[in-house]
């Protein structure tokens, strides 16, 4: 039986309109996929084979152009004209990427298999007879539905991955190097199921290596490289042997072990007497200088203190922007914030009043802290976890003598700086996997919410197993002896300069009180 949403996705085609990929290095893309045609793309290691993928099916959006499905544009323009994901489109498109194990919302199989149907049983009335027919064709069993997800081999998460995606409703299938971890069974029931994808008369892309067992069911053969996408129907498929035996033949590079390497270099690039880390600005005089400011803001605080350095963290927005990018949200977050409390730091209920001395009052604190905030967020795109590490260990070692683990604050210090930016990139997976694979655009139904956030939740448990591993392994505190440094931290000019200006600044700010 054909559902209405079969019915009403047919004959799309998808377009790359002048479409870049990145900001920087990349050619603008014209091409167009045939509604219902099966492409394989292949592609050198890096050529962008599946960054292509994740922008055809909308997990990341392209920086310049645009892409289509038929006329429906990926992005569209809300009434404040502001770019959002057109749901008609994505929902006419599915994708499995080549490693499967961060698709998981559920804890379980069953979990999982569950919060799918809910997605989609109202689109599509079949889906779960579609669903039940490719799980087991592909075999997943009743006893593997009620087994951890987490605790399934690669194999049996790609064969769920891809039962689950051969039964979902689309016009188009995105694959991403599909045979990767599966066995031969796993690759016959994939051809099989491909086959009925193609009888439905619906669009297929697979990027892969493994040309020879995917040719038979390709329409077309594309080529991508830096020159863009290219048609590659004259590609000689030679026999895996015949690869076999011409890597065997191939000789390796001579390599004169006996020239040095220049500048005191070992093989792997390092000062063997440990070299100097050399960026725009010490780790040392950022710090100090976020101290002074912060101190002469408290200090002489007044309406004069933050205007003046509130043009200050003005400046260095603007100079620093890229840095204050990611931030962004917790800004904007801290602004609204500072805005109830100051209406309701005023309000007075006995009388019912507005005391505006009282809201001023608050205002001039929640700006301090917010110019505080703003002027020192973009500093840490200055410097990295690893060279903050080194700056307090080179700065506080004197503390060392009074048996103060300052190797351990330091660490401490660089893993919150690290896991961050990981923590805010694995939300932004989650959430770009919610769009994709589910369809939550704009607002999401209560039951996505709550597998959104066990699920975020699941991966601050792995990020903070895998650095307690990490630690155990390396030994962590338990090395008495005095570690060692392949690099250091350099004070150099620019940081004098730097520090000059911060003190002037502040110079400036307490010679406006001591003169009123």
């Amino acid at each position: 039986m054909q559902s209405a949403y079969d019915r009403k996705a047919t004959g799309a085609h998808i377009r790359l309109l002048r479409a870049r990929f990145y900001s920087e290095h990349s050619n603008a893309i014209d091409f167009e996929f045939e509604a219902g045609k099966t492409y394989l793309i292949r592609g050198n290691n890096g050529a962008g084979k599946s960054t292509l993928l994740k922008h055809l099916a909308g997990v990341e959006s392209v920086v310049d152009g645009s892409v289509q499905l038929g006329e429906l544009p990926y992005m569209i323009s809300n009434w404040r004209g502001k770019k959002k994901w057109n749901r008609a489109a994505l929902e006419r498109i599915q994708n499995v990427p080549q490693h499967v194990e961060e698709l998981w919302f559920g804890g379980t199989v069953a979990q999982e298999l569950q919060l799918v149907t809910q997605q989609y049983v109202k689109r599509d009335e079949a889906f779960q007879e579609k669903l039940e027919q490719q799980l087991k064709a592909f075999g997943i069993d009743d006893g593997l539905r009620e087994q951890e997800l987490v605790s399934l081999s690669v194999g049996q998460q790609k064969r769920l991955a891809l039962a689950i995606a051969f039964a979902l409703p689309a016009d188009w299938l995105l694959l991403d190097e599909p045979f990767s971890g599966l066995d031969h069974e796993g690759k016959r029931q994939m051809l099989v199921s491909i086959a009925e994808w193609k009888r439905d008369r619906k669009g297929l892309i697979i990027v892969s290596h493994q040309l020879q067992e995917l040719a038979a069911v390709a329409d077309e053969k594309l080529l991508l490289d830096e020159r863009g996408i290219h048609h590659d129907d004259h590609v000689d498929l030679i026999s895996e042997e015949v690869i076999f035996q011409s890597l065997l033949e191939q000789e390796e590079p001579a390599v004169d072990k006996q020239q040095p390497l220049s500048g005191g270099e070992d093989v792997h690039g390092r000062d063997r007497d440990g070299r100097k880390l050399e960026t725009l600005f010490d780790p040392r005089v950022l710090m100090l200088g976020m101290l002074i400011s912060s101190i002469s803001l408290v200090v002489w605080d007044s309406w004069w203190s933050v205007m003046l350095y509130g043009v200050v963290a003005l400046v260095t927005s603007l100079l620093l922007r890229q840095g204050l990018r990611q931030w962004r949200g917790l800004i904007i977050a801290y602004s609204f914030m500072s805005l109830l409390f100051v209406i309701v730091g005023g309000v007075s209920l006995s009388p019912l009043d507005f005391d505006k001395a009282s809201a001023l009052f608050i205002a001039q604190r929640m700006l301090s802290l917010l110019v505080v905030m703003v002027l020192g967020l973009p500093l840490l795109s200055l410097m990295t976890p690893f060279r903050l590490q080194r700056a307090l260990q080179q700065s506080l070692s004197p503390l060392k003598k009074l048996h103060i683990s300052v190797d351990s604050y330091a660490l401490l210090v660089s893993l919150i700086f690290r896991l961050v930016p990981i923590l805010s990139d694995r939300w932004n997976v989650l959430v770009s996997i919610c769009r994709t694979r589910y369809k939550q655009i704009g607002i999401m139904s209560w039951s996505m919410i709550n597998a959104l956030m066990l699920a975020y939740m699941r991966s601050l448990l792995h990020v903070a197993d895998q650095v307690a591993t990490s630690l155990e392994f390396r030994g962590f505190d338990r090395v008495n002896h005095k570690p060692l440094m392949h690099a250091k931290v350099a004070w150099q000019k620019q940081d004098n300069l730097l520090l000059l200006a911060i003190l002037a600044i502040a110079g400036v700010n307490a010679a406006i009180h001591l003169l009123r």
